[in-house]
Protein backbone atom coordinates (compact mmCIF):
# COMPACT_ATOMS: atom_id res chain seq x y z
CA UNK A 1 0.00 0.00 0.00
CA UNK A 2 1.18 3.79 -0.59
CA UNK A 3 0.61 6.39 1.71
CA UNK A 4 0.09 9.88 1.06
CA UNK A 5 3.55 12.57 2.23
CA UNK A 6 2.93 15.57 0.86
CA UNK A 7 -0.41 17.93 -1.41
CA UNK A 8 0.02 21.06 -2.97
CA UNK A 9 -1.10 23.12 -5.75
CA UNK A 10 1.18 24.11 -8.74
CA UNK A 11 0.33 27.30 -10.27
CA UNK A 12 1.52 28.59 -13.73
CA UNK A 13 5.09 29.91 -13.54
CA UNK A 14 4.05 32.92 -15.48
CA UNK A 15 1.41 35.24 -15.77
CA UNK A 16 -2.06 33.41 -17.77
CA UNK A 17 -4.83 35.16 -19.58
CA UNK A 18 -7.99 35.60 -17.08
CA UNK A 19 -11.67 35.25 -17.69
CA UNK A 20 -13.99 32.97 -18.65
CA UNK A 21 -14.35 30.40 -21.43
CA UNK A 22 -17.47 28.28 -22.55
CA UNK A 23 -17.46 24.99 -22.85
CA UNK A 24 -18.61 23.64 -26.45
CA UNK A 25 -21.47 21.00 -26.81
CA UNK A 26 -19.01 18.09 -27.12
CA UNK A 27 -17.38 19.42 -23.56
CA UNK A 28 -21.23 19.06 -22.19
CA UNK A 29 -21.58 15.10 -23.54
CA UNK A 30 -18.89 14.00 -21.16
CA UNK A 31 -19.36 13.49 -17.46
CA UNK A 32 -17.88 15.83 -15.38
CA UNK A 33 -15.51 13.44 -13.42
CA UNK A 34 -11.56 13.28 -14.38
CA UNK A 35 -11.34 10.85 -17.15
CA UNK A 36 -9.84 7.08 -15.58
CA UNK A 37 -6.23 7.99 -14.77
CA UNK A 38 -3.30 6.96 -16.74
CA UNK A 39 -0.40 5.42 -14.78
CA UNK A 40 3.74 5.92 -16.22
CA UNK A 41 6.03 3.66 -14.46
CA UNK A 42 9.43 4.72 -14.45
CA UNK A 43 12.77 1.77 -13.44
CA UNK A 44 15.23 3.74 -11.17
CA UNK A 45 18.05 5.45 -13.48
CA UNK A 46 21.34 3.84 -13.05
CA UNK A 47 23.27 5.09 -16.26
CA UNK A 48 26.76 5.76 -15.97
CA UNK A 49 26.28 4.84 -11.96
CA UNK A 50 24.41 7.40 -11.26
CA UNK A 51 21.05 7.84 -9.64
CA UNK A 52 19.52 10.59 -9.07
CA UNK A 53 17.33 11.48 -5.69
CA UNK A 54 13.68 10.62 -5.75
CA UNK A 55 13.55 14.27 -4.30
CA UNK A 56 15.21 15.84 -7.11
CA UNK A 57 13.34 14.00 -10.68
CA UNK A 58 9.91 15.40 -8.78
CA UNK A 59 11.20 18.57 -7.93
CA UNK A 60 12.32 19.04 -11.77
CA UNK A 61 8.24 17.46 -12.27
CA UNK A 62 6.65 20.37 -10.14
CA UNK A 63 9.24 23.22 -12.08
CA UNK A 64 8.85 22.08 -15.50
CA UNK A 65 4.36 21.37 -14.18
CA UNK A 66 4.26 25.52 -13.61
CA UNK A 67 5.81 26.17 -17.03
CA UNK A 68 3.81 23.96 -19.31
CA UNK A 69 0.67 25.59 -16.82
CA UNK A 70 1.48 28.62 -19.13
CA UNK A 71 0.69 27.10 -22.13
CA UNK A 72 -2.15 24.95 -21.04
CA UNK A 73 -3.43 27.43 -18.51
CA UNK A 74 -7.36 26.49 -18.60
CA UNK A 75 -6.08 23.50 -16.45
CA UNK A 76 -5.42 25.84 -13.66
CA UNK A 77 -8.80 27.15 -13.69
CA UNK A 78 -11.75 26.43 -12.20
CA UNK A 79 -15.77 25.25 -12.79
CA UNK A 80 -17.62 28.48 -12.25
CA UNK A 81 -21.90 28.14 -13.09
CA UNK A 82 -23.67 30.94 -14.20
CA UNK A 83 -27.01 32.13 -15.76
CA UNK A 84 -28.72 29.69 -13.50
CA UNK A 85 -26.76 26.42 -13.75
CA UNK A 86 -24.70 26.64 -17.12
CA UNK A 87 -20.99 25.57 -16.69
CA UNK A 88 -18.07 27.49 -17.67
CA UNK A 89 -14.44 27.14 -16.92
CA UNK A 90 -12.75 30.37 -14.73
CA UNK A 91 -9.42 30.88 -16.11
CA UNK A 92 -8.16 32.07 -12.66
CA UNK A 93 -4.64 30.47 -12.46
CA UNK A 94 -5.95 28.55 -9.02
CA UNK A 95 -3.58 25.35 -9.71
CA UNK A 96 -3.81 21.73 -10.22
CA UNK A 97 -3.15 19.06 -7.29
CA UNK A 98 0.33 17.66 -7.12
CA UNK A 99 0.34 14.43 -4.72
CA UNK A 100 3.40 13.27 -3.31
CA UNK A 101 3.43 9.13 -1.97
CA UNK A 102 5.79 6.16 -1.19
CA UNK A 103 5.29 2.33 -1.49
CA UNK A 104 7.53 -0.63 -0.28
CA UNK A 105 6.79 -2.02 -3.69
CA UNK A 106 9.00 -2.15 -6.36
CA UNK A 107 8.31 -1.20 -10.46
CA UNK A 108 8.77 -5.00 -11.02
CA UNK A 109 6.27 -5.64 -8.91
CA UNK A 110 3.61 -4.35 -11.43
CA UNK A 111 5.03 -5.93 -14.68
CA UNK A 112 3.05 -8.90 -14.39
CA UNK A 113 -0.38 -6.59 -14.40
CA UNK A 114 -1.09 -9.57 -11.34
CA UNK A 115 -4.38 -8.29 -9.19
CA UNK A 116 -4.64 -4.89 -11.35
CA UNK A 117 -8.16 -4.25 -9.39
CA UNK A 118 -6.13 -3.67 -6.21
CA UNK A 119 -2.80 -2.21 -7.44
CA UNK A 120 -3.23 -0.02 -10.05
CA UNK A 121 -5.99 1.56 -7.47
CA UNK A 122 -3.77 2.13 -5.31
CA UNK A 123 -1.56 4.38 -7.50
CA UNK A 124 -3.94 6.29 -9.20
CA UNK A 125 -5.43 9.91 -7.76
CA UNK A 126 -8.34 9.27 -5.67
CA UNK A 127 -11.36 12.53 -5.14
CA UNK A 128 -14.34 13.04 -3.23
CA UNK A 129 -16.64 14.68 -5.08
CA UNK A 130 -19.71 14.51 -3.10
CA UNK A 131 -18.40 16.88 -0.33
CA UNK A 132 -16.58 19.31 -2.42
CA UNK A 133 -18.20 21.80 -4.25
CA UNK A 134 -17.48 21.13 -8.33
CA UNK A 135 -16.30 25.13 -7.85
CA UNK A 136 -13.05 23.82 -6.12
CA UNK A 137 -12.41 20.78 -7.83
CA UNK A 138 -8.67 21.32 -9.09
CA UNK A 139 -9.00 20.21 -12.98
CA UNK A 140 -5.70 18.06 -13.24
CA UNK A 141 -5.00 15.42 -10.43
CA UNK A 142 -1.14 14.31 -10.60
CA UNK A 143 0.36 11.80 -8.25
CA UNK A 144 3.82 10.88 -8.07
CA UNK A 145 4.79 7.98 -5.89
CA UNK A 146 8.21 6.48 -4.88
CA UNK A 147 9.21 3.17 -4.83
CA UNK A 148 11.47 1.76 -2.86
CA UNK A 149 13.72 0.57 -5.79
CA UNK A 150 14.06 4.05 -6.78
CA UNK A 151 11.92 3.88 -9.71
CA UNK A 152 8.86 6.01 -9.61
CA UNK A 153 4.69 5.73 -10.95
CA UNK A 154 3.24 9.02 -12.17
CA UNK A 155 -0.44 9.01 -12.26
CA UNK A 156 -2.28 11.72 -14.40
CA UNK A 157 -6.01 12.28 -14.87
CA UNK A 158 -8.16 14.98 -16.14
CA UNK A 159 -11.25 17.19 -15.87
CA UNK A 160 -13.34 15.10 -18.43
CA UNK A 161 -15.47 18.09 -19.67
CA UNK A 162 -11.84 20.05 -20.12
CA UNK A 163 -10.59 17.53 -22.17
CA UNK A 164 -10.42 14.14 -23.90
CA UNK A 165 -8.09 10.85 -22.69
CA UNK A 166 -6.51 11.89 -26.66
CA UNK A 167 -5.41 15.07 -25.55
CA UNK A 168 -3.10 13.96 -22.54
CA UNK A 169 -0.25 12.32 -24.81
CA UNK A 170 0.79 15.58 -26.38
CA UNK A 171 0.35 17.24 -22.89
CA UNK A 172 2.67 14.39 -20.87
CA UNK A 173 5.34 14.98 -24.34
CA UNK A 174 5.27 18.68 -23.98
CA UNK A 175 5.78 18.89 -20.11
CA UNK A 176 8.42 15.93 -20.18
CA UNK A 177 10.13 17.79 -23.01
CA UNK A 178 10.07 20.89 -20.94
CA UNK A 179 11.52 18.69 -17.67
CA UNK A 180 14.46 17.85 -19.96
CA UNK A 181 15.25 21.77 -20.38
CA UNK A 182 14.19 21.73 -23.83
CA UNK A 183 11.67 24.22 -25.80
CA UNK A 184 8.33 23.55 -27.38
CA UNK A 185 7.83 24.12 -31.08
CA UNK A 186 5.98 26.09 -32.57
CA UNK A 187 3.28 23.37 -33.35
CA UNK A 188 3.32 21.70 -29.79
CA UNK A 189 1.80 24.60 -28.61
CA UNK A 190 -1.50 23.86 -27.68
CA UNK A 191 -5.18 25.74 -29.18
CA UNK A 192 -7.92 26.38 -26.58
CA UNK A 193 -10.33 28.23 -28.51
CA UNK A 194 -13.67 26.28 -28.65
CA UNK A 195 -15.53 28.56 -30.51
CA UNK A 196 -14.08 26.72 -33.67
CA UNK A 197 -16.40 23.66 -33.51
CA UNK A 198 -19.03 26.21 -34.57
CA UNK A 199 -17.39 27.10 -37.48
CA UNK A 200 -17.48 23.78 -38.52
CA UNK A 201 -20.96 23.07 -38.59
CA UNK A 202 -22.35 23.92 -42.06
CA UNK A 203 -25.63 25.76 -42.55
CA UNK A 204 -28.07 24.02 -41.77
CA UNK A 205 -32.85 24.93 -42.19
CA UNK A 206 -34.64 22.70 -40.34
CA UNK A 207 -37.79 23.83 -41.84
CA UNK A 208 -36.52 23.05 -45.06
CA UNK A 209 -34.69 19.75 -43.93
CA UNK A 210 -34.70 18.64 -40.35
CA UNK A 211 -32.91 15.49 -40.93
CA UNK A 212 -29.54 16.35 -42.96
CA UNK A 213 -28.96 13.99 -45.60
CA UNK A 214 -25.60 13.04 -46.96
CA UNK A 215 -25.50 10.73 -50.24
CA UNK A 216 -29.13 11.08 -50.30
CA UNK A 217 -29.34 9.59 -47.26
CA UNK A 218 -30.45 10.13 -43.45
CA UNK A 219 -27.54 10.55 -41.82
CA UNK A 220 -27.62 8.25 -38.81
CA UNK A 221 -25.87 9.26 -35.50
CA UNK A 222 -25.97 6.59 -34.20
CA UNK A 223 -23.34 6.94 -31.28
CA UNK A 224 -26.32 9.48 -29.99
CA UNK A 225 -28.41 6.16 -29.98
CA UNK A 226 -29.32 4.24 -26.99
CA UNK A 227 -27.52 0.33 -27.25
CA UNK A 228 -29.47 -2.64 -27.44
CA UNK A 229 -30.64 -3.55 -23.99
CA UNK A 230 -30.71 -7.91 -22.78
CA UNK A 231 -33.36 -9.31 -24.20
CA UNK A 232 -36.95 -9.10 -21.67
CA UNK A 233 -35.37 -6.13 -19.90
CA UNK A 234 -36.56 -2.28 -20.26
CA UNK A 235 -33.70 -0.73 -18.78
CA UNK A 236 -29.74 -1.82 -18.00
CA UNK A 237 -29.91 -0.85 -14.23
CA UNK A 238 -29.58 -4.14 -12.66
CA UNK A 239 -26.30 -4.89 -15.08
CA UNK A 240 -25.35 -1.68 -13.98
CA UNK A 241 -25.73 -3.13 -10.32
CA UNK A 242 -23.54 -6.88 -10.65
CA UNK A 243 -19.67 -6.56 -9.71
CA UNK A 244 -17.23 -5.84 -12.73
CA UNK A 245 -13.53 -6.99 -12.40
CA UNK A 246 -10.70 -5.10 -14.67
CA UNK A 247 -8.05 -7.07 -15.96
CA UNK A 248 -4.94 -7.10 -18.28
CA UNK A 249 -4.89 -9.34 -21.18
CA UNK A 250 -1.36 -9.46 -23.19
CA UNK A 251 -1.78 -10.30 -27.12
CA UNK A 252 1.26 -10.98 -28.64
CA UNK A 253 2.09 -9.85 -32.05
CA UNK A 254 1.86 -13.20 -33.46
CA UNK A 255 -1.45 -13.34 -32.18
CA UNK A 256 -2.47 -10.57 -33.78
CA UNK A 257 -1.15 -11.83 -37.10
CA UNK A 258 -2.77 -14.84 -36.87
CA UNK A 259 -5.94 -12.86 -36.35
CA UNK A 260 -5.72 -10.92 -39.46
CA UNK A 261 -4.64 -13.55 -41.69
CA UNK A 262 -7.90 -15.44 -40.39
CA UNK A 263 -10.42 -11.95 -40.91
CA UNK A 264 -8.56 -11.18 -44.11
CA UNK A 265 -8.66 -14.79 -45.79
CA UNK A 266 -12.58 -15.59 -44.82
CA UNK A 267 -14.10 -12.28 -45.64
CA UNK A 268 -18.12 -13.09 -46.34
CA UNK A 269 -19.09 -10.06 -48.44
CA UNK A 270 -17.33 -7.60 -51.01
CA UNK A 271 -17.47 -4.85 -48.42
CA UNK A 272 -15.33 -6.16 -46.00
CA UNK A 273 -12.45 -4.25 -48.14
CA UNK A 274 -12.71 -0.75 -48.82
CA UNK A 275 -12.41 1.49 -51.56
CA UNK A 276 -9.05 1.15 -51.05
CA UNK A 277 -8.59 -2.57 -50.86
CA UNK A 278 -7.74 -1.99 -47.08
CA UNK A 279 -7.30 -5.40 -45.18
CA UNK A 280 -8.48 -5.19 -41.75
CA UNK A 281 -6.58 -3.49 -39.54
CA UNK A 282 -5.03 -5.02 -36.13
CA UNK A 283 -7.60 -2.36 -34.24
CA UNK A 284 -10.17 -4.35 -36.23
CA UNK A 285 -9.38 -7.92 -35.82
CA UNK A 286 -8.66 -7.87 -31.97
CA UNK A 287 -11.46 -5.80 -31.48
CA UNK A 288 -13.85 -8.27 -33.60
CA UNK A 289 -11.99 -10.94 -31.31
CA UNK A 290 -13.25 -9.47 -28.24
CA UNK A 291 -16.71 -8.85 -28.96
CA UNK A 292 -17.08 -12.18 -29.77
CA UNK A 293 -15.26 -13.85 -26.78
CA UNK A 294 -17.87 -11.33 -24.66
CA UNK A 295 -20.67 -12.95 -26.60
CA UNK A 296 -19.27 -16.73 -25.99
CA UNK A 297 -19.06 -15.39 -22.27
CA UNK A 298 -21.93 -14.47 -21.58
CA UNK A 299 -23.45 -17.29 -23.44
CA UNK A 300 -27.17 -14.59 -24.22
CA UNK A 301 -29.92 -16.28 -26.75
CA UNK A 302 -29.24 -16.33 -29.90
CA UNK A 303 -31.16 -13.75 -30.73
CA UNK A 304 -29.75 -11.37 -28.33
CA UNK A 305 -28.56 -7.69 -30.13
CA UNK A 306 -24.91 -6.38 -29.26
CA UNK A 307 -23.79 -3.68 -30.48
CA UNK A 308 -19.99 -2.05 -30.30
CA UNK A 309 -18.90 1.42 -28.96
CA UNK A 310 -16.15 3.24 -30.69
CA UNK A 311 -14.77 6.63 -30.47
CA UNK A 312 -13.57 8.86 -33.09
CA UNK A 313 -10.91 11.41 -32.79
CA UNK A 314 -11.74 14.41 -34.98
CA UNK A 315 -8.50 15.88 -35.21
CA UNK A 316 -7.39 13.03 -36.91
CA UNK A 317 -10.27 12.55 -39.45
CA UNK A 318 -10.85 16.69 -40.16
CA UNK A 319 -8.11 17.91 -42.12
CA UNK A 320 -8.04 21.32 -40.03
CA UNK A 321 -4.52 22.70 -38.92
CA UNK A 322 -5.76 24.06 -35.78
CA UNK A 323 -7.26 20.58 -34.54
CA UNK A 324 -4.22 18.67 -34.47
CA UNK A 325 -2.75 21.22 -31.25
CA UNK A 326 -6.67 21.42 -29.85
CA UNK A 327 -6.89 20.89 -26.33
CA UNK A 328 -10.15 19.96 -25.45
CA UNK A 329 -12.94 17.27 -26.27
CA UNK A 330 -12.93 16.44 -29.83
CA UNK A 331 -14.31 13.18 -29.95
CA UNK A 332 -17.98 11.46 -31.14
CA UNK A 333 -19.39 8.08 -30.10
CA UNK A 334 -20.02 5.50 -33.01
CA UNK A 335 -21.78 2.98 -32.76
CA UNK A 336 -21.34 -0.61 -34.63
CA UNK A 337 -24.68 -2.25 -36.84
CA UNK A 338 -26.27 -4.32 -34.08
CA UNK A 339 -26.35 -7.89 -34.48
CA UNK A 340 -27.45 -10.55 -32.80
CA UNK A 341 -25.36 -13.37 -31.05
CA UNK A 342 -25.73 -15.95 -33.53
CA UNK A 343 -24.84 -14.04 -35.99
CA UNK A 344 -21.37 -13.09 -34.33
CA UNK A 345 -20.91 -16.53 -33.18
CA UNK A 346 -21.83 -18.74 -36.22
CA UNK A 347 -20.11 -16.35 -38.90
CA UNK A 348 -15.92 -16.40 -39.59
CA UNK A 349 -14.23 -13.43 -37.64
CA UNK A 350 -14.72 -11.64 -40.61
CA UNK A 351 -18.33 -10.86 -40.12
CA UNK A 352 -17.36 -9.35 -37.13
CA UNK A 353 -14.64 -7.13 -38.20
CA UNK A 354 -16.71 -5.85 -41.47
CA UNK A 355 -19.26 -4.70 -38.67
CA UNK A 356 -16.54 -2.51 -36.64
CA UNK A 357 -15.28 -1.18 -40.61
CA UNK A 358 -18.86 -0.32 -41.32
CA UNK A 359 -18.62 1.90 -38.33
CA UNK A 360 -15.71 3.41 -39.68
CA UNK A 361 -15.62 4.08 -42.93
CA UNK A 362 -19.08 6.15 -42.81
CA UNK A 363 -16.99 9.07 -40.82
CA UNK A 364 -16.05 11.45 -43.71
CA UNK A 365 -15.88 15.16 -43.60
CA UNK A 366 -19.39 15.88 -44.50
CA UNK A 367 -21.17 12.89 -41.66
CA UNK A 368 -18.74 14.54 -38.98
CA UNK A 369 -19.69 18.00 -39.89
CA UNK A 370 -23.34 16.46 -39.57
CA UNK A 371 -22.53 15.20 -36.20
CA UNK A 372 -21.65 18.62 -34.71
CA UNK A 373 -24.59 19.71 -36.47
CA UNK A 374 -26.91 17.71 -34.95
CA UNK A 375 -25.07 17.25 -31.13
CA UNK A 376 -25.43 21.48 -31.90
CA UNK A 377 -29.09 21.84 -32.61
CA UNK A 378 -30.65 18.85 -31.77
CA UNK A 379 -29.50 18.40 -28.03
CA UNK A 380 -30.28 20.05 -25.20
CA UNK A 381 -27.11 20.40 -22.76
CA UNK A 382 -28.46 19.10 -20.00
CA UNK A 383 -30.18 15.99 -21.70
CA UNK A 384 -26.52 15.19 -23.12
CA UNK A 385 -24.75 15.43 -19.84
CA UNK A 386 -27.59 13.33 -18.22
CA UNK A 387 -27.18 10.63 -20.88
CA UNK A 388 -23.26 10.78 -21.07
CA UNK A 389 -21.46 7.52 -20.65
CA UNK A 390 -20.90 6.52 -17.20
CA UNK A 391 -23.41 8.92 -15.52
CA UNK A 392 -26.22 7.73 -13.54
CA UNK A 393 -28.51 7.79 -15.83
CA UNK A 394 -26.68 7.53 -19.10
CA UNK A 395 -26.10 5.06 -21.94
CA UNK A 396 -24.83 1.31 -20.70
CA UNK A 397 -22.35 0.09 -23.16
CA UNK A 398 -22.29 -3.15 -20.84
CA UNK A 399 -23.74 -6.36 -21.27
CA UNK A 400 -24.80 -7.02 -24.30
CA UNK A 401 -22.26 -4.41 -25.63
CA UNK A 402 -18.93 -3.52 -25.55
CA UNK A 403 -16.87 -0.20 -25.37
CA UNK A 404 -13.37 -0.25 -27.59
CA UNK A 405 -11.29 2.24 -27.22
CA UNK A 406 -7.76 2.50 -28.62
CA UNK A 407 -4.26 3.95 -28.33
CA UNK A 408 -2.67 2.94 -31.44
CA UNK A 409 -0.53 4.78 -32.85
CA UNK A 410 -0.47 7.46 -30.16
CA UNK A 411 2.44 8.85 -28.61
CA UNK A 412 1.84 7.05 -25.51
CA UNK A 413 5.50 6.88 -24.31
CA UNK A 414 7.22 10.26 -24.90
CA UNK A 415 7.02 11.04 -21.58
CA UNK A 416 10.62 11.22 -20.73
CA UNK A 417 11.85 13.77 -18.08
CA UNK A 418 15.14 13.24 -18.53
CA UNK A 419 15.60 9.46 -16.81
CA UNK A 420 14.32 7.87 -19.58
CA UNK A 421 10.90 6.88 -21.30
CA UNK A 422 8.62 5.20 -19.09
CA UNK A 423 8.68 1.69 -18.63
CA UNK A 424 5.23 0.78 -19.58
CA UNK A 425 1.94 2.51 -19.12
CA UNK A 426 -1.67 0.98 -17.69
CA UNK A 427 -4.76 2.42 -17.12
CA UNK A 428 -6.09 3.71 -13.16
CA UNK A 429 -9.24 2.14 -12.92
CA UNK A 430 -10.70 2.12 -16.16
CA UNK A 431 -14.50 3.52 -14.59
CA UNK A 432 -16.39 1.18 -13.30
CA UNK A 433 -18.87 -0.24 -15.53
CA UNK A 434 -19.14 -3.28 -17.09
CA UNK A 435 -18.29 -3.41 -20.98
CA UNK A 436 -15.52 -0.76 -21.03
CA UNK A 437 -12.08 -1.78 -22.73
CA UNK A 438 -9.17 -0.28 -24.15
CA UNK A 439 -6.05 -1.63 -26.71
CA UNK A 440 -2.80 -0.40 -26.01
CA UNK A 441 0.08 -1.10 -27.71
CA UNK A 442 3.43 -2.22 -25.96
CA UNK A 443 6.43 0.05 -25.02
CA UNK A 444 9.01 -2.87 -26.26
CA UNK A 445 7.94 -1.51 -29.72
CA UNK A 446 7.35 -5.58 -30.54
CA UNK A 447 4.01 -5.54 -32.06
CA UNK A 448 2.19 -6.85 -28.87
CA UNK A 449 -0.64 -5.25 -27.15
CA UNK A 450 -2.41 -4.92 -23.88
CA UNK A 451 -6.33 -5.12 -23.63
CA UNK A 452 -7.19 -3.25 -20.49
CA UNK A 453 -10.83 -4.69 -19.96
CA UNK A 454 -13.36 -4.70 -17.33
CA UNK A 455 -15.88 -6.94 -17.31
CA UNK A 456 -19.13 -8.41 -14.82
CA UNK A 457 -16.64 -10.97 -12.68
CA UNK A 458 -19.16 -14.17 -13.41
CA UNK A 459 -18.27 -13.66 -17.29
CA UNK A 460 -14.43 -12.82 -16.61
CA UNK A 461 -13.00 -16.15 -16.78
CA UNK A 462 -14.85 -17.43 -19.35
CA UNK A 463 -14.05 -14.07 -21.84
CA UNK A 464 -10.12 -15.09 -20.71
CA UNK A 465 -10.28 -18.71 -21.65
CA UNK A 466 -12.15 -18.02 -25.12
CA UNK A 467 -9.83 -14.58 -25.86
CA UNK A 468 -6.82 -17.26 -25.30
CA UNK A 469 -8.05 -20.49 -26.51
CA UNK A 470 -8.90 -19.49 -30.17
CA UNK A 471 -5.39 -17.78 -30.43
CA UNK A 472 -3.40 -21.44 -29.89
Amino acid sequence: MSSITSSCLITPSEPTPNGILRFSQMDLMVPLHHIPSFLYFYKPNHHNNITPSSYALIEKMKESLGRILVHYYPLAGRLRSIEGDQLVLECNAMGVEFLEAESNAKVSDYTEFAEPNKIFKDLATQFDYCSTPVEQWPLLLVKVTKFSCGGLCLCVAFSHIMVDGWALFPFIKSWAKLGRGEDLEEDEIPFHDRSIWKTLIPPFDHELNPQRCIDGQIADHSGFKAPPLLLGCSDSKEEQKKETTFEVLKITREQIEKLKEEANQKQTLPSAFDAFGRPYSRYEVVAAHMWRCACMARNGDKNQPTAIRIVADLRKRLKIDHLKCYFGNAVIPVLTPTCLYGDILSNPLSFSAQKIREATVMLTDEYLRSTLNHAENNMDAKKVHALSYESKNGYFYGNPNLSIGSLIGLPIYDGDFGWGKPAFMSLGTLGAHDGKSMIVPSPDGDGSFFVHLRLQTQHMETFKKFFYDHMD
